[in-house]
């Protein structure tokens, strides 16, 4: 039998067809990958982490435990007065079940609720997802007091010694905002157990946040080649208004249809199956000053800062790759890799500035490396004036491409890894072990990690080396087969 859930309720009010899909098809759930399962560990990390600000409280077993089991452990411990906190408190109502992370006693019998995230705020789904919980335990008799939501403090400070935790974490008292939503939570839940109940699919929220649905190509109700989703900037009136008209690929769209600039120019790449290059593209590529410098970052983020003066999810910069380009085209290749578990972000810098001289457009893609420099420049301000004109020497090529270029088969994607097997197919990530920056940034947390054996790390800056220069080779032949299209 299969239960209501929390994380199930979440994915219902989303879209109750992607709940029906991920009961139902599981075979289709997409397979977790490295990135996703380290931030789940950081999650339960951080989890375990703020119940020490709860000294007394007691864990309710949830391995090798049944459901029924926890309920029974929750029970006793709610009994015993001496017990001030209870950490993954069980409880079920009728086909709903929950796990509380943290259950408060407080004053007049009442209790409180505690959902911890690993967020550095509060997001809209922590009202119905802190909400839930409050509906199912009000539903079971229990006398509520506050319902809250700790996450972590994006200003706290590490300061290498142990975590402040009263500094760490902050509380916000949600529980107006969750009295607001009474009445929709319950109406959602009781559909949502027909939605789990039923063989047949239930309609779906159909919005612009379809494309990052996990179920997308499966949907019986996107199953247009080129869809109106594609659109650049398409806006939830302007799709409304074609779904409302029956048309759903962008070839369909009719002429007299309101388009901007920019999506019509997408539309009739699409019908014609072409390309679009722009009038001003040979000009603005003239201005670009040699050497050209393709320059690419590698960084990495973690929910709990791991060196002094850093905050949560503040990005650290481990690598980079240069390719510098000669005016006769002659190519030469520079790279940084930090090799000690040492803040790497100075030697960085002192690594780069050296490299990327004082004249020379830097090409970068996307705004990634302008954004990280300008945080170094402001925790290293003795390198501020250096750092400042190689900000002012930058040139974003997919910001370029964005105003110039358009492919069809590129299907709105301005995503390099989408680009690339377009303009240059002889050349992928096929090969490499590391073909993405998530599985870069975990891989340098595990040379950070003293328990990562000898071979292992060898083997992980060798895989780091070779996708970080595949990141700016990609650049630098991207660039030149658009300028060729110029000739």
């Amino acid at each position: 039998m299969v239960h209501l859930i929390k994380s199930l309720f979440l994915v219902g009010l989303e879209c109750p067809l992607r709940m029906w899909f991920q009961i139902k098809r599981p075979d289709l759930i997409p397979e977790t990958t490295s990135d996703e399962r380290h931030r789940m560990e950081e999650g339960i990390e951080i989890g375990k982490l703020a119940c020490g600000l709860y000294p007394g409280g007691q864990r309710i077993e949830t391995e090798n435990v049944s459901f029924d089991e926890a309920i029974a452990q929750t029970a006793d411990l709610m009994e015993d007065e001496s017990i001030p906190a209870i950490f993954e408190a069980s409880f079920q109502f009728d086909n709903v079940r929950i796990r509380v992370d943290i259950l408060v006693r407080a004053e007049n019998n009442q209790w409180d609720i505690v959902e911890v995230k690993s967020s550095t705020g509060v997001k809209e789904e922590y009202y119905y997802d802190v909400g839930f919980q409050y509906m199912v335990l009000k539903s079971l008799g229990i006398k509520l007091g506050k319902a809250g939501l700790m996450h972590l403090n994006r200003e706290y400070k590490y300061d290498s010694q142990n975590y402040k935790l009263d500094e760490l974490f902050s509380l916000e008292d949600l529980t107006s905002e969750v009295l607001e939503r009474e009445a929709v939570l319950a109406q959602n839940v009781r559909l949502f157990i027909e939605v789990i109940a039923a063989e047949q699919p239930p309609e779906p929220n159909i919005s612009t946040h379809c494309r990052a649905c996990i179920f997308f190509e499966h949907c019986p109700y996107h199953h247009a080649e080129y869809p109106t989703l594609l659109l650049p900037r398409i806006g939830k009136d302007k799709y409304e208004s074609l779904r409302q008209m029956g048309i759903e690929d962008i070839r369909d769209i009719p002429g007299d249809f309101k388009l901007s600039d920019k999506q019509k120019m997408v539309k009739d790449c699409v019908t014609g199956e072409s390309e679009y290059i722009a009038p001003e593209l040979r000009e603005e590529l003239s201005k670009l000053e040699y050497p050209l410098y393709f320059l690419d970052f590698e960084s990495f983020s973690t929910a709990l800062p791991h060196f002094p003066g850093t905050r949560p999810y503040d990005q650290i910069v481990f690598q980079w790759s240069c390719h510098k380009q000669h005016q006769d085209g002659a190519l030469e290749h520079f790279e940084f890799l930090n090799n000690d578990d040492n803040d790497p972000r100075e030697a960085f810098i002192k690594s780069l500035i050296e490299m990327i001289g004082d004249k020379g457009t830097i090409i970068h893609y996307a705004p990634f490396e302008k954004t990280r420099l300008g945080e170094l420049a402001d925790f290293f301000p003795q390198y501020r004036d250096p750092l400042s004109q190689i900000i002012e020497r930058l040139w974003d090529l997919l910001q370029f491409l964005y105003r110039n270029y358009y492919h069809y088969k590129m299907k709105g994607s301005y995503s390099i890894k989408k680009v690339l097997p377009i303009l240059v197919p002889e050349l992928s990530y096929d090969d490499l072990k590391i073909q993405e920056g998530g599985m870069a940034a975990l891989g340098y947390i595990h040379l950070l990690n003293p328990e990562t054996e000898p071979e292992m790390k060898a083997d992980i800056r060798e895989s780091l080396l070779k996708y970080c220069e595949r990141d700016t080779l990609a650049m630098v032949e991207i660039f030149r087969v658009i300028r060729e299209k110029t000739a």
